[in-house]
């Protein structure tokens, strides 16, 4: 759906109202994160504006934390003046400070919350009610006449004494439950500082996590972006080349039907001046015809003599003008600037026909002789313009050639840009439809060799279905060839086992053999005989009689 331009402009514009979309919605989400930054900075202000109170009632210094909003996130802070920032005398100083007191007295009026109020300096801050009302700052004060020893005391004043030190150690209990509730308090409120910074910093850590997912969403579509803008840019070259070679095809068809005509008009030249040359040629051979006739009329047995005096070759020298140029180049119109035969009038030709004295017959008359030299002039002359006519014809050949050469290269050079203009044509609509698509992939699912060339070219998206039935059919595979090792492996354990015992059994009957042939060549002695008939255990029976009779 992204082949036309107009298409391209309008994902793009679709693709970074999105990003737009995106960024507004994480906008939202700081601003809400500010609220909860200062709502929670004012629940820790509230907490140390108690512990500072329990501090002092303890008499004890600590540390207190302070959380306070960033200039960033408080942009409206540039807007003010701060008087350590005027560096100039304030001349209205104490009517400016009275209008100052006076504004912020009637802001806290107005922002005096009323119900806190009252909570606070009727319970303490709490709804519970207080523990006593007792005020531990004071002291009980021993009284002047009980400042003596208890021998000197009588019943009434030894009475008020005890009562006076009961009061005290309650006294003293009390503190010390006080100050035990105020350390547990603290201990609390501190406690509660930290779970909220804790609860800050998880929402905070929330707000990071989804500030990279929507860089990498925006980042994403940016590159999509650039992507279509690319392609845009492809497209835009594609033009400009299809442009050129149109151009090129123009201009060199017009240059191919000047050059057409002008070979054209030059061939209808060429054909006309062959036709004139030929005339000359029949010319010539028709005067020579007669002349032979007149010859055996006129000289009869000498006519063969004259006539070859007649055909004797002459020397001639062509000179052109020094003003004369040749071009090959030029167009059909100019013809008399442009011809390279237009200055062959110009030529001049010198014969050198003269014939000897001596070649003159003495019996010939004068009239018969100028009949001759009247002869042999025509011919010279005759060959004077033949010879021009080849030198002409030679040269309108040769540039007739080179016109139809430089023809035939206009030609295939046409053929040459018009065969690159289709096939720019069908790869233009090749990439023109070819269009780059964006997925996002697992890690593991890309199996390409990864470089620092961003396109893979050598690359095939395939369908995961498909990966897997072929990963099933490997391990199956997989299986069976492991399978089949297996059986090998017990085949060849169970042949080892055949070999071992055939082994096993032959060692075992050459032992048997060896035995037979031992006991075969074996001398039989005395004392076999003797184990023949009594065997071994009657031998041992005798030998221990022997030794108990000694």
């Amino acid at each position: 759906d992204l082949y036309s331009h107009h298409r391209k402009m309008s994902q793009i514009t679709l693709l970074e109202h999105i990003i737009y979309l995106k960024k507004r919605e994480f906008n939202r989400e700081i601003s809400n994160i500010l609220e909860i930054k200062s709502s929670e900075i004012s629940k820790v202000e509230e907490k140390n504006e108690r512990i500072l109170e329990i501090c002092k009632e303890l008499g004890e210094s600590c540390e207190m934390f302070h959380p306070r909003l960033d200039d960033d996130e408080v942009p409206e802070r540039v807007l003010k003046v701060l008087d350590s920032e005027i560096s100039a005398e304030n001349l209205n100083a104490p009517q400016a400070y009275q209008s100052t007191v006076d504004s912020e007295t009637k802001s806290q009026k107005k922002e005096i919350d009323w119900g806190e109020r009252g909570l606070k300096m009727m319970m303490g801050g709490t709804l519970e009610g207080r523990a006593s009302s007792t005020n531990f700052d004071e002291e009980l004060v021993r009284p002047d006449h009980l400042n003596k020893s208890e021998t000197d005391m009588n019943e009434e004043e030894i009475k008020e004494f005890n009562e006076f030190k009961k009061r005290m150690e309650l006294l003293e209990e009390e503190k010390a439950k006080h100050r035990k509730s105020l350390e547990t308090e603290l201990k609390k409120l501190q406690g509660q500082i930290q779970e909220i910074c804790i609860f800050f910093d998880e929402q905070l850590g929330k707000v990071f996590n989804k500030k990279l997912v929507v860089d990498q969403s925006i980042y994403e579509e940016e590159l999509k972006i650039i992507k279509l803008a690319q392609l845009m840019n492809e497209e835009e070259e594609r033009d400009k080349k299809s442009t050129d070679l149109i151009n090129q095809l123009q201009l060199l068809k017009q240059e191919k039907v000047k050059s057409a005509t002008h070979l054209t008009e030059y061939k209808r030249q060429l054909d006309q001046f062959k036709s004139q040359h030929d005339q000359l040629l029949n010319e010539d051979k028709q005067f020579e015809r007669s002349v032979k006739k007149s010859f055996e009329n006129e000289f009869e047995e000498r006519a063969e003599y004259f006539f070859k005096l007649f055909k004797r070759k002459t020397k001639m020298v062509l000179q052109a003008s020094p003003q004369r140029t040749v071009s090959f180049l030029g167009s059909p119109n100019d013809t008399q600037e442009n011809d390279p035969f237009a200055d062959l009038d110009s030529v001049k030709v010198y014969v050198d026909g003269t014939i000897d004295i001596s070649d003159r017959p003495e019996d010939i008359d004068d009239t018969l002789w100028n009949l001759f030299q009247d002869a042999r002039a025509k011919r010279l002359e005759n060959e004077s313009e033949l010879r021009k006519a080849d030198s002409t014809l030679k040269d309108m050949i040769k540039y007739h050639e080179h016109l139809l050469e430089r023809d035939n290269q206009l030609g295939k050079k046409f053929e040459d840009i018009l065969r690159d203009f289709r096939d720019f044509n069908a790869s233009s609509v090749v990439q023109s439809t070819n269009l780059e698509v964006l997925y996002k992939l697992k890690q593991g699912q890309v199996e390409v060799e990864q470089n620092s060339a961003v396109n893979q070219i050598d690359s095939a998206l395939i369908h995961r279905f498909e990966i897997e039935e072929l990963n099933a059919a490997i391990r199956n595979l997989g299986k069976e060839k492991v399978n089949l090792l297996k059986e090998m492996s017990n085949n060849k354990k169970t042949i080892k086992q055949k070999k071992w015992d055939n082994k096993k059994l032959d060692m075992h009957s050459e032992d048997l053999i060896e035995r037979t042939k031992y006991f075969q060549l074996l001398r039989v002695t005395k004392h076999l005989q003797e184990l023949k008939k009594g065997g071994e255990e009657d031998t041992h029976a005798v030998e221990i009689n022997k030794l108990e009779k000694r």
